[in-house]
């Protein structure tokens, strides 16, 4: 059974033509929340560069490369 759903940032979900997220992905993403999965981004951008995401794309945890590095110490 399929739990989470993640999805990468440029060019999927956030598009730099219109440089936002387009009103459909946003209205999919509520769908899929609205239906139980859990969503989260995944992306080659290092924590610096995921400051000026739009509202709609910020996440309340940190990404996992914090995670490893805490693991580490």
């Amino acid at each position: 059974m399929i739990k989470g759903i993640l999805f990468d940032i440029d060019d999927t979900l956030y598009s730099h033509k219109i440089n936002a997220v387009p009103k459909a992905s946003l209205y999919a993403l509520d769908k899929l929340h609205d239906n139980g999965y859990k969503i989260g981004v995944c992306t080659s951008r290092v924590a610096a560069e995921t400051a000026n995401l739009p509202e709609e794309l910020t996440v309340s945890v940190p990404p996992a490369s914090e995670y490893n590095r805490s693991e580490e110490r």
